[in-house]
């Protein structure tokens, strides 16, 4: 029986991808190996949306091909998902040491990889991967699962090289999505699912369905936390308001928005205005009063003068947002806006990383501040030391530290919020 290890870098669509890899190649016999050094097959899971992320996954390859020959271990390694779709030619040339480069509409083949062979392609080539998802099995935590419903991306944002990793959009039919429910539905450890895609909101725009079609399929289902992720400004209005609330889903709006100022906003073709963007949030805001409100914002982009990005903080001071991540502009030649260059210094960028996330950082302390003494029910995601209520997102957003070491991971306790910090809670467990 061969046996395989996979480490995943990236994004959680990334992390659907290798589970589905995995159920895979288990089914076709092979035996799934916690240490790296106990593979036949080692798989490399890659991220390549910016160079922070093509770096991370170039210095992993490399260092497990150096451990491969420090240790004398016979394993193939094989690099697959993003990074290999727009550099594996170059790559290949330059490190000869991975056996094989798999980009992921190959997966539909990769048990292939289990008798020494490349993977070969299905038909006419389309890039991404979007199943079936038969096969999955939990590779991080079992009791919160991500459901990827669509791959791919037909927006022209100029920053962007996901159209050229992933190709257009292309989503799962409700049918399809529906039987992965009905399989996430029957393992009674889930307590948590998250729809994923690369911009959820434009879920079934290809294939004549909708996201407010598949979020009332969602509410047939009883799972306990019910959340979406990568929203889009332009497509929340009423009628998905309502489709969130009427089938159980959480009020927690995950809705990058990259930037505030209208001409950044023009020059990376978003396609809203700060009005539009003010207006949509009080909307939210106006429908649940309870509404979680996060985002991302990107410092540096060609053309954000010291005025725009004045611009932006005050928009992040006037303390709409729970949540938010800031990044420094990484230019990408493969994406549309390659021709605007990069002229904003490294160190302008991270300045104003650094500005955007101290504003963020007193509007989060005090909001987690006004949550003292107040009590949720906390989904513990490590044993006696942490878990999160339903106001935070798994891995991206903060967490409540635990005083009870018999809290079991998987599972609901009542908690009573005695303390805030910046970004995370403590909590005392009821008992």
């Amino acid at each position: 029986m061969k046996s395989f290890h996979i480490v995943t870098l990236g994004c959680d669509k990334n992390l659907v991808d290798s589970e589905e890899i995995a159920g895979r190649l288990i089914q076709k016999g092979a035996r799934l190996v916690s240490q790296w050094s106990e593979a036949d097959l080692l798989l490399i899971n890659t991220c390549a949306f910016i160079d922070a992320a093509k770096e991370e996954s170039i210095e992993t390859i490399l260092e497990y091909a150096r451990l491969r020959e420090v240790s004398g271990a016979k394993m193939r390694i094989a690099v697959i998902g993003c990074l290999p779709e727009i550099h594996k030619e170059e790559l290949a040339k330059e490190i000869p040491e991975v056996d094989d480069w798999v980009i992921p509409s190959q997966y539909q083949n990769i048990e292939a990889l289990l008798e020494s062979a490349a993977p070969g392609k299905s038909g006419e080539h389309v890039q991404g991967f979007i199943g079936p998802f038969d096969c999955r099995i939990p590779l991080d935590k079992a009791h919160y699962r991500y459901l990827k419903i669509s791959d791919g991306c037909d927006l022209p944002c100029s920053y962007c090289t996901i159209p050229k990793i992933r190709g257009g959009l292309r989503s799962r039919s409700l049918d399809e999505v529906k039987r992965e429910m009905d399989r996430l539905s029957e393992d009674e450890r889930i307590k948590e699912v998250i729809l994923v895609s690369q911009s959820t909101s434009f879920y079934g725009t290809d294939n004549g369905s909708s996201l407010n079609s598949l979020l009332d399929l969602w509410g047939r289902y009883s799972f306990p936390w019910k959340r979406l992720l990568y929203l889009d400004v332009r497509r929340i209005d009423a009628d998905f308001l309502k489709a969130v609330g009427d089938n159980g889903i959480l009020p927690y709006f995950d809705v990058p928005l990259q930037h505030a100022h209208d001409g950044v906003l023009h020059a990376m073709k978003r396609g809203y205005t700060q009005r539009n963007i003010l207006d949509t949030l009080d909307m939210i805001k106006n429908t649940f009063d309870d509404a979680v409100l996060r985002t991302t914002f990107i410092t540096g982009f060609p053309g954000e003068t010291e005025e725009a990005f004045q611009d932006l903080l005050s928009f992040v001071r006037r303390g709409y947002f729970d949540k938010m991540g800031a990044f420094a502009y990484s230019f990408q030649e493969k994406s549309p806006g390659a021709g605007l260059g990069d002229p904003v210094c490294a160190h302008v960028k991270e300045e104003r990383v650094e500005k955007l996330m101290t504003a963020q950082r007193e509007i989060s302390t005090d909001k987690l501040a006004a949550l003292t003494e107040q009590s949720f029910d906390c989904l513990v995601d490590f044993t006696g030391e942490e878990g999160r209520i339903w106001r935070d997102a798994p891995d991206v957003d903060g967490v409540v530290f635990l005083d009870n070491p018999e809290a079991l991971e998987g599972e609901f306790y009542p908690v009573t919020i005695t303390g805030s910090y910046e970004y995370d809670l403590e909590g005392e467990v009821d008992v």
